[in-house]
């Protein structure tokens, strides 16, 4: 099926099945990928990098057509920790590696500050996080930008291309 431009029915015009069958049931069945809903990936995100432990994580991603929105925010609790190099799973394989998508990030040291940072794809199957201040540039990791502690954060959006 395809769009149909919607014709403009006059009055005492007999609407028939196939009026609406073309009209409005067809075209509907067009749009209904542009009202998808978002998908939970909150127990299913995974990280290298990074213990969970009791950290609150929530992550949401929508797909329409190859075009997937991933977005997320980690808050760490008292048995998580930044171990290594921090790198996010995708919840949908992307089409190419290597800085083909490009998103926004934000790294919160609780009670100190704010740090803005871009995500970036590592592969087809995970992103990394850079953070954008001066004289600290970086990848996100154990100590950069700062020591991780309880209560600090970090949540980044993306768009990207499905495979």
């Amino acid at each position: 099926m395809a769009w149909t431009t919607p014709g403009t029915a006059t009055a005492g015009e007999v609407l028939t099945a196939a009026f609406w069958n073309t009209q409005v049931r067809d075209n509907m069945v067009e749009l209904a990928p542009f009202s998808a809903a978002w998908t939970d990936y909150s127990s299913s995100v995974t990280f290298t990098g990074f213990t969970k432990g009791n950290a609150a994580i929530f992550s949401r991603y929508m797909r329409v057509g190859k075009i997937v929105w991933y977005m997320g925010s980690v808050s760490l609790g008292s048995t998580s920790s930044m171990t290594g190099t921090l790198n996010i799973s995708l919840p949908i394989t992307a089409s190419t590696s290597g800085a083909n998508f490009i998103g926004s990030a934000s790294i919160t040291d609780a009670g100190v500050r704010e740090y803005t940072g871009t995500v970036i794809n590592n592969s087809t199957t995970t992103l990394f996080m850079v953070h954008s201040e001066s004289g600290n540039f970086g990848q996100v990791n154990g100590t950069n930008p700062m020591t991780w502690v309880s209560g600090d954060s970090f949540r980044w959006s993306i768009t990207y291309e499905a495979a």
